[in-house]
């Protein structure tokens, strides 16, 4: 099972690689996935990240299976997946049926350091919260805006969407907000990130979450 180790190494995919446009990667991240660029770039090379986009961020988790999640792992492999918690009954997020125990063990550890360095974030954040989610509840991102040490935070309240809000309603609010608060952060004028778009440092690479709202 891939474990915090695995997420974090030089190796993984998940580091954000710079759009030939962009000078400085930009951090957008789903639900625990940003738990993977923390700890490597926002909280320890804060230099190279200009700014964060967090939508619905995990970084506790009440499970009454935290505490024994590590030992557990040692006999039970896996436990139900999570998934799907999205408002548009058309939506699929194409879920794991299972969790692997011991992965579960790595992310709520990795949380507990994400959370303890927080204050060691201090790029320009934009926190994007659902106002109902089943999946992560939005405490998380009251913990996450409270514990940074960003001169400029701001929430944007989700009201149309679940936990996957990429997936759901309020998919096309986030990209014009994320575009917007990037542009406003680069002193250039919001736009729909198109060819002609005339500011060169903001990243216009198209996403996974471009592909699938569209």
């Amino acid at each position: 099972a891939a474990t915090a180790a695995r997420w974090g190494c030089p190796a993984s995919p998940a580091r954000p690689r710079p759009c030939p446009r962009s000078r400085r990667p930009w951090l957008t991240r789903a639900s625990p996935w940003h738990c993977r660029d923390f700890p490597d770039m926002a909280q320890t090379r804060p230099g190279d990240v200009p700014g964060l986009v967090l939508i619905n961020p995990s970084v506790m988790h009440d499970s009454p299976l935290k505490p024994f999640a590590g030992v557990l792992s040692r006999v039970i492999a896996s436990v139900p997946g999570l998934g799907d918690d999205i408002a548009r009954p058309d939506a699929d997020e194409l879920p794991y049926d299972r969790v692997p125990l011991r992965a579960a063990a790595s992310l709520f550890a990795l949380q507990d350091l994400v959370r303890a360095n927080l204050a060691a974030v201090r790029a320009p954040t934009l926190v994007r919260t659902s106002r109902v989610d089943h999946t992560v509840p939005p405490e998380n991102s009251a913990i996450v805006l409270d514990g940074i040490a960003a001169p400029e935070r701001s929430q944007l309240w989700l009201e149309r969407s679940f936990h996957v809000a990429t997936l759901d309603y309020d998919a096309d609010v986030i990209a014009d907000r994320t575009r917007a608060f990037i542009a406003q952060q680069h002193g250039a004028p919001a736009t729909d990130g198109g060819a002609d778009d005339p500011s060169p440092d903001i990243c216009r690479c198209r996403t996974a979450m471009d592909d699938r709202t569209r």
